[in-house]
């Protein structure tokens, strides 16, 4: 009596993880949509640091001398 439960229990067990196993998951589109938001902060970044770094050197080629002093603080001179 108990050779036949073993035997169904066995291909039940089988076929459940053959069906896992060949069935892969496919993403949700709120895992896509993530990805997609996360790709496009990460191009954001990119360009924020290279404005950033354009900015930087564009100050850098201005001489000190170039700068007045103010009560509040140093401005270009135009």
């Amino acid at each position: 009596m108990l050779k036949p439960i073993a035997i169904v229990v066995v291909v039940g067990v089988v076929g459940v993880i053959g069906y896992k196993l060949l069935t892969k998951p496919t993403q949700s589109p709120a895992s896509n949509e993530t990805t997609l938001l996360i790709s496009n902060a990460e191009k954001s970044v990119q360009e924020a640091d290279e404005s950033i770094e354009k900015a930087n050197n564009s100050f850098k080629k201005v001489p000190l001398s170039e700068y007045q002093t103010i009560k509040d603080g140093l401005q270009a001179s135009q």
